[in-house]
């Protein structure tokens, strides 16, 4: 049983994760951000449904190259 409703791979390398959590009933888009010489993820919701508007946030979020 997956955590996750949705859950896409935004670059294709796993550092940004977008996800919805399917045990809420109006769920928004949280992005999940590999942190760069450190363990662990920085998690942030990006407050919308969009799709889009989410890909973009955690974009501007990643600060890797």
């Amino acid at each position: 049983m997956s955590r996750y409703a949705e859950k896409i791979d935004v670059r294709g390398d796993g550092r940004v994760i977008l996800y919805k959590r399917e045990d809420l009933k109006n769920p928004k888009w949280q992005v999940r951000i590999r942190v760069p010489n450190a363990t662990g993820y920085k998690i942030v919701s990006s407050k919308t449904e969009n799709k889009r508007e989410a890909e973009r946030f955690a974009l501007d979020l990643d600060v890797t190259p």
